[in-house]
């Protein structure tokens, strides 16, 4: 894959940095939902690898944390997050950055436990390893409202150097913010969306 080169965005940035331009998280701007301090999570586009990735960050002196999903967690400095996913959203190769707002990796289950949701309610099974069960989860949405919502989970709890596989069932409370959007899906790290309402209609049988 071509190897692109980014000097000019990366002394843009560091200036930023140095002279306090480039405003970082401040006590007085609060993200909407909750993510990992200190990780960016990117998805790259089609036709793409890791490989391509480091090649590119290894002139920005960061590090892949690790793999998540469908995508990887760059360690980058606590309270500049918003630096780093502009800079790395500015990459052709980059389909998508933003905060770590996954966490852990995880998986949705569509096919043999689909999600429901009753009233406030939704009860969804969660597929991930480790050591342990019960990892800690919590239910999360975007900050700004639409008609089309896509909300997901952030997996608080890291994983575990343990081959076992573990399957449970949770249930969180729908926000009436969430509540109020005429389509909703969830989204797991790996890209798998669900649509939670409006609830397929059965196909006609002529």
């Amino acid at each position: 894959m071509k190897h692109f080169k980014f000097f000019p965005l990366l002394l843009i940035g560091l200036f930023y940095i140095s002279n306090g331009c480039f405003s970082k998280n401040e006590d007085n701007f609060q993200i909407a939902f909750d993510f990992i301090p200190g990780e960016v999570f990117i998805r790259l586009s089609d036709g793409y690898n890791q490989s391509d990735l480091e090649n590119i960050i290894d002139d920005f002196n960061v590090e892949i944390d690790r793999n998540l999903g469908d995508g990887y967690v760059i360690s980058v400095p606590v309270d500049f997050e918003p630096l780093w996913i502009t800079q790395f959203s500015s990459i052709p190769i980059v389909e998508e950055s933003t905060y770590n707002r996954f966490g852990y990796n995880y998986l949705l289950s569509k096919e043999t436990h689909s999600p429901i949701v009753n009233n406030d309610s939704l009860s969804i099974t969660v597929s991930y390893s480790g050591c342990n069960n019960d990892h800690i989860f919590s239910l999360e949405r975007p900050g700004i409202f639409t008609d089309n919502m896509i909300i997901w989970l952030l997996k608080r709890t890291p994983d575990e150097d343990c081959a076992q596989s573990f399957s449970e069932q949770l249930t969180f409370n729908l926000e009436r913010f969430i509540l109020l959007s005429e389509n909703v899906y969830i989204e797991d790290p790996f890209g798998t969306q669900i649509l939670l309402w409006p609830i397929p209609e059965d196909p006609t049988i002529d």
